[in-house]
């Protein structure tokens, strides 16, 4: 399965910028089901493993910061893809702790929002 890893992670990736620019009237309750799982998806390819999401490739606190402040309705729906990503983080106590950068500037963005 290694050789098969990498090219499911890149297009998990390409997958999910394409849900950023998406706009709230071309999203339904099937894409939006659709998005979630892709995004426990790359959780469990990811997060599951003890990796965190690279932000060179997907940038989940500008999402959020941009679904805010540019498309106050899409908030709930990008939160909840959010939430189903970092859905794994408790299986990893030693590396996901709230003193990691990387969770923290997460949550505390979910937080502020």
């Amino acid at each position: 399965m290694p050789k098969i890893e990498f090219p499911v992670k890149r297009l998990t990736y390409k997958i999910l910028q394409s849900w950023s620019a998406l706009t709230e009237k071309s999203v339904n309750d099937k894409k939006l089901s659709q998005f979630k799982t892709l995004g426990f998806w790359l959780g469990k390819l990811t997060i599951g493993r003890g990796s965190p999401i690279l932000i060179d490739r997907i940038n989940i606190r500008d999402i959020l910061v941009n679904s805010y402040t540019h498309h106050t309705c899409r908030l709930p729906m990008n939160v909840s893809v959010v939430l189903k990503m970092l859905e794994l983080i408790g299986q990893h106590k030693g590396i996901f702790r709230s003193s990691n950068p990387w969770l923290g500037r997460i949550l505390g963005t979910l937080n502020e929002l």
